[in-house]
């Protein structure tokens, strides 16, 4: 069922806050600290809050904890870091199984699913027309890209062209200059990697945070659900929809209103569509995704955000996702939710409606 309402390269730095909450229990009253670290990693902020569980080491080794899950993840993800497996495969002209940790095998995994379950939307291998259209670390071109620029960059970008093995872990590329960006995957893949941490650290109530990707366990120091905000962007901000509650899942969201580059007078967004080797003709202006992996989520909003409306939404019903989707049409900004996202969320129609 639809609901149609109107209108990875910096080492973490952290900073410790430690926030005192009391609440109810019955006739009697309890105390439950919650914890929380902020930082920066992959080019993003972070924050994890957290409530220490009755084994849990100091809070400080905690810290120490997740600053080496973060600079592992840049490690292996990074397509800047120079000593990053991503990296050390982009760089290489070799077509030969390529060793890599288990976690990026993992992750080149997901990305070919999506890749498979988009048709073909999701492609990790459109680093070169990203930097070609100026959304790289490329300068911005003073022209779009010509045809023929762009003729000779499909050429050597697809997910077809890149295999992966898990046992031992490896990936393998069939073009000599294919690169692979797993910047849709990594933050989220970040967010799991951090959650696994905490429990097994023994902390079952947290909520992870790295640019925007969340994921939730538990409950907060009142018992009540983990908070998040939930944004409706316009083409040129991003507002506040609502405070929703997130129980045990991960959110990701999509807009093109963060990333948008002007060449010539024209505004381009920064979803590449591989088939063209242009920046998507999308009427989408944010994707939500809620699933149980965080980089799933990722994924997931990306390929949507890609795909346009009409196949977005044909996708997310046949998949049966939890999304909330913010499209133009007809001049005219609507927001489109799954009952699996309402029912998560435990929206009401009243909150819905608000502001609208």
């Amino acid at each position: 069922m639809i609901r149609f309402v109107k209108s990875i390269q910096n080492r973490a730095l952290l900073l410790y806050v430690s926030v005192l909450l009391i609440v109810g229990c019955d006739s009697q009253t309890q105390t439950r600290t919650v914890e929380s670290i902020s930082g920066s990693t992959m080019g993003a902020r972070f924050t994890i809050k957290f409530i220490p569980g009755a084994g849990s080491p100091s809070i400080s080794e905690i810290g120490k904890e997740v600053d080496q899950e973060l600079t592992s993840v840049n490690q292996q993800l990074s397509g800047y870091q120079d000593d990053s497996e991503v990296y050390k495969f982009n760089q290489s002209d070799s077509t030969d199984w390529f060793p890599v940790s288990k976690q990026t095998a993992s992750a080149v995994q997901l990305a070919l699913d999506f890749h498979k379950l988009s048709d073909g939307a999701f492609d990790i291998t459109v680093g070169p027309l990203v930097n070609m259209w100026g959304f790289g670390p490329d300068p911005k071109p003073a022209k779009i890209p010509s045809d023929a620029q762009i003729e000779k960059a499909l050429g050597a970008i697809g997910s077809d062209k890149v295999s992966v093995q898990l046992d031992p872990p490896a990936i393998r590329k069939q073009v000599a200059q294919l690169q692979i960006d797993l910047s849709a995957i990594g933050k989220g893949q970040g967010v799991d990697r951090v959650a696994a941490k905490l429990e097994s650290l023994g902390i079952g109530n947290y909520l992870v945070e790295i640019g925007g990707e969340i994921r939730t366990k538990g409950s907060r120091a009142d018992g009540q659900d983990w908070q998040v905000a939930v944004e409706r962007p316009d083409v040129e901000k991003l507002t506040l929809n609502e405070i929703v509650g997130l129980p045990n899942a991960s959110m990701a969201t999509s807009t093109r209103s963060r990333n948008s580059i002007e060449i010539a007078g024209t505004k381009y967004n920064h979803f590449i569509d591989p088939k063209t080797g242009r920046p998507a003709d999308t009427d989408l202006i944010s994707v939500c995704v809620i699933m149980q992996d965080c980089a799933s989520a990722d994924a997931a909003a990306t390929a949507l955000m890609t795909l346009g409306f009409s196949k977005a939404i044909q996708l997310t019903e046949r998949q049966k996702w939890a999304t909330l989707m913010v499209v133009r049409r007809d001049d005219k900004i609507e927001t489109v939710s799954t009952a699996e996202f309402e029912r998560l969320t435990n929206r009401t129609s009243q909150q819905q409606d608000a502001g609208n």
